[in-house]
């Protein structure tokens, strides 16, 4: 003999899906077998699909590190377990790197697949991804979108964002202090270190100097070919 929800099932409306269910058939029953009550999305025996659960089969049971309507984001707690619809961690702890209630956020000046990467961002914070730092401005000795360059080479001609502290001229003539120079404008950039300032660019970061011509570029190289350079010593 059938059961009051058993009949339920069969009395379907006419107006909702077989997979569907509520006042205005906006819910979804992931039922077995086609067919669900109206009103409650209960099943019957059919029991739900895969990784459904409830009497109405539209709760999920995700593994232990997944949550979502669909299990599809992932929660990176330090002991396995996170709550399959908030994504909270069972013991509130996240693996190293990770922040946030599901865990799911990268720690400040962290980025990557993984949070492995470093932006050296002076704000401290970047965009979990590509790692470009939300507001403008590296730590000390670091250059780049995303801070991770070091100071010793400029990302392209014409760079305004050169922080580091080369202060010797392409002739080898030591730059003079910025604080010296008669535009106060520049008394701001920092001792006498080869600069760029985005008001005044030049080709290279560049400084004043003694003797003739009063300024001149500074030779730093382009922060590829640097890079090459190093691999290319490295393999030696």
């Amino acid at each position: 003999m059938r059961t009051m929800n058993e009949r339920s099932v069969l009395r379907r409306s006419e107006f909702c899906k077989s997979n569907r269910f509520g006042n205005k058939c906006e819910q979804i029953c992931h039922c077995k077998e086609p067919g669900c009550d109206d009103i409650t999305g209960y099943c019957g025996r059919a029991g739900c699909e895969e990784e459904w659960k409830g009497p109405s089969c539209n709760g999920t049971v995700c593994i232990s590190n997944r949550f979502g309507e669909k299990c599809e984001r992932i929660c990176h707690c330090k002991e396995p377990g996170c709550d399959h619809v908030t994504g909270h961690c069972n013991r509130g702890v996240c693996e190293d790197g990770w922040a946030g209630e599901s865990c799911n956020e990268c720690l400040p000046n962290r980025f990557g697949q993984k949070c492995e990467r470093f932006c050296h961002c002076q704000h401290g914070n970047c965009e979990n991804i590509t790692g470009v730092c939300y507001k403008p401005g590296c730590m000390k000795g670091w250059t780049g979108d995303s801070c991770n360059y070091t100071t010793d080479c400029v990302l392209k001609t014409y760079d305004t964002t050169y922080n580091g502290t080369v202060n010797i001229t392409k002739s080898n003539i030591p730059c003079k202090r910025w604080e010296k120079a008669s535009d106060a404008r520049y008394h701001v950039l920092e001792e006498n270190f080869c600069r760029n300032p985005s008001f005044d660019p030049l080709e290279y970061p560049w400084c004043y100097r003694s003797g003739t011509p009063y300024y001149e570029t500074c030779t730093i190289p382009l922060c590829g070919m640097l890079l090459i350079k190093t691999k290319t010593s490295a393999n030696q």
